[in-house]
């Protein structure tokens, strides 16, 4: 059952998107279960508040903007297909598709193949309003799931520091917590890219753990 629920969020966040949000939270997390390990943070209370209101309001920033910056994708390709038809535009809006698909799967595609591509949208209809509403639902469904995947990336990490009373050993287990979790990310994340699932697991927890400690030396 979780593993189906987590391919359900994927399929709506993309996994680029589900990773990045992953490593987000644990990284946040783990930031401030080392600062308490070096003093920073006194008590498990303090470090519970902390966690959980960093990954709240960076998950809930993410959730904002990516709404925001979806519409604004959305409107814009609206106007690109709706003024493709122009004789004076014709070929500029073909750039600007070219450009639009920059960054993306077309990036690996044999040129001829990548300009049929763009003439294929050149050649295609605007989707009607109920479908474009639809798309509108699933980007919010998506953001929304972006926040979701922030705020539970918390619970593994806080949840020795709610139950162990030794607030020491409570900060070992939740930094083992949070790089076990940031190896099984990369594990699982590993097919989608076709890497080996050990070595993508050690390497997102061996980069987790550079980024934090970097980040703690620095103010981060």
């Amino acid at each position: 059952m979780p593993a189906r629920i987590m391919r359900r969020i994927v399929g709506y966040v993309g996994p680029g998107l589900a990773l990045q949000e992953l490593l987000y939270g644990f990284i946040m997390a783990l930031l401030f279960v080392t600062a308490a390990q070096l003093g920073i943070v006194k008590d498990a209370i303090s470090a519970i508040v902390l966690i959980v209101g960093m990954n709240f309001t960076w998950g809930a920033i993410d959730m904002i903007v990516f709404t925001v910056v979806d519409r604004f994708n959305q409107r814009k390709y609206i106007r690109l297909v709706a003024g493709k038809d122009s004789a004076e535009n014709g070929r500029y809006v073909e750039r600007l598709i070219e450009d639009e698909l920059a960054g993306t799967l077309i990036d690996v595609v044999d040129r001829e193949d990548e300009k049929k591509i763009v003439e294929l949208i050149m050649a295609s209809r605007l989707e009607s309003e109920e479908e474009l509403l639809r798309d509108r639902r699933e980007m919010f469904m998506g953001s929304l799931f972006s926040f979701v995947i922030t705020l539970t990336t918390v619970i593994p990490v806080i949840v020795p520091l709610m139950v162990i009373r030794d607030f020491g050993l409570a900060l070992t287990v939740a930094s083992g917590m949070a790089s076990v979790c940031l190896f099984f990310t990369g594990y699982y994340m590993a097919p989608y890219v076709g890497y080996s699932r050990w070595k993508t697991g050690l390497g997102l927890a061996a980069m987790g753990w550079a980024i934090t400690i970097a980040a703690t030396f620095t103010g981060g």
